[in-house]
C-alpha cells in the first residue's frame, strides 16, 4: 500500500499547480489549503487527512464551513491517489454546500421611514447631500436593488414617462427593466431636477462634485444614520444590503395571504431582482412572523371545516 510521504503543504501547492493547468480559476483556495495544511500538521501530524479533521478545521469560521470543506474534500481526493488511507468527507456533511446563512437584519416600516428623515437632515457638508441619500437608498427599499446597480445606474436608464427603470447586466443579474410605483418615479423625478441645479456628470447619483457615489462613502452615511438601530439579524449592524432582504421578505409574506399559489408570484419576484434561478430568489426570504402566525390560523380553520379556499 503506496502512503504518501510528501509534507502536506506540498501536496497542496502540487494539486494548485495541476488544476489550474486544467483550466480551473480556483479563486481564493490557495489561503485557505494551506492554511488547512498547516491545521492539519500540527493537530495530526502523523496521520492522513480524515472527515474529522477536516470538519474541525471547516468549523472554525461557521458562517463559510461547508465551502471550506468543499475545498478539502476535492483536495482530499487527490491525496487519495498518494495514500489510500485518506478519508474523502461526504460532499453533504455539514448541510447544502451553499453554506450557512447568516440571517440578515429586516427592517420595520418604522425604520424605513426614520432613515428616510435621518438622510433628508445630512445637509452639513452640501445641500445635494440630503437629496442623494435620501433618494439613493429610498430606491434600494422599493425596489431591492442592489446598492452597486443603483450606484452605477446613468441618467438614461429612467425613463419617467413610462415610469421604468433599465438595470444594467452584472456578472451576476441579466440586464432588466424594472416597471416602477408611481411614488418612485416622482422621487425621481424631483431628484433629477434637483441635481440638475447642483451638479453634472451622467451618473444618477452623484456628490456634489458630479461623480458617481463611493462605495464606501455610502457605508459611511448608512453606519451613521442607522447607529442606533438594532440588528434582528446575526450580523453586529444592519446593512443598505438588508432593504434588498427586506423587499424580498416583505413581497413573499404579502403573496402568501392571497389564494392564488406562491410559484406564481416567485417567478415576478425572482426576474425583478435578477436572479437566474429560485435558489438565488429563496436566499432573500426571511420567515414573517405575522405571515406565519396567519398561515397557520388559515390552516386550522381549513382543518376543522371552516376555511374551503
Amino acid at each position: 500500500m503506496a502512503l504518501m510521504t510528501k509534507p502536506l503543504d506540498s501536496m497542496v501547492g502540487e494539486y494548485l499547480t495541476g488544476r489550474r493547468a486544467l483550466g480551473f480559476a480556483l479563486r481564493g483556495q490557495d489561503r485557505l489549503l494551506h492554511d488547512f495544511a498547516r491545521f492539519v500538521s500540527e493537530a495530526n501530524p502523523d496521520g492522513p487527512i480524515n472527515s474529522a479533521i477536516a470538519v474541525q478545521w471547516a468549523c472554525l469560521h461557521p458562517t463559510n464551513r461547508t465551502r471550506r470543506l468543499s475545498f478539502v474534500r476535492e483536495f482530499a481526493r487527490y491525496c487519495a491517489i498518494f495514500d489510500p488511507r485518506t478519508e474523502v468527507p461526504s460532499a453533504r456533511l455539514l448541510g447544502p454546500r451553499c453554506g450557512l446563512r447568516c440571517a440578515p437584519h429586516i427592517y420595520t416600516p418604522a425604520q424605513i421611514r426614520l432613515i428616510m428623515q435621518r438622510a433628508d437632515n445630512l445637509g452639513k457638508i452640501s445641500t445635494l447631500q440630503p437629496h442623494t441619500y435620501q433618494t439613493f437608498f429610498g430606491l434600494l427599499a422599493c425596489t431591492g436593488l442592489r446598492a452597486g446597480e443603483a450606484r452605477r445606474l446613468r441618467q438614461n436608464d429612467f425613463d419617467p414617462a413610462v415610469g421604468t427603470l433599465h438595470v444594467p447586466a452584472t456578472k451576476f443579474s441579466p440586464e432588466r427593466c424594472l416597471p416602477l410605483h408611481p411614488t418612485t418615479v416622482q422621487a425621481l423625478i424631483r431628484y433629477q431636477q434637483v441635481r440638475s441645479w447642483m451638479a453634472g456628470g451622467d451618473h444618477f447619483f452623484v456628490n456634489r462634485n458630479g461623480r458617481p457615489l463611493l462605495a464606501c462613502l455610502i457605508d459611511r452615511v448608512f453606519r451613521r444614520i442607522t447607529a442606533d438601530i438594532p440588528c434582528s439579524g446575526d450580523r453586529p449592524r444592519p446593512r443598505p444590503h438588508d432593504l434588498r432582504h427586506t423587499f424580498a421578505t416583505n413581497w413573499i409574506a404579502e403573496w402568501s395571504r392571497k389564494d392564488r399559489p406562491l410559484s406564481h408570484y416567485l417567478l415576478r419576484l425572482a426576474s425583478y431582482l435578477g436572479h437566474r434561478n429560485m435558489t438565488m430568489t429563496w436566499w432573500y426570504v426571511s420567515s414573517d412572523q405575522r405571515a406565519l402566525e396567519e398561515a397557520a390560523d388559515r390552516f386550522n380553520r381549513h382543518r376543522h371545516g371552516r376555511d374551503r379556499t
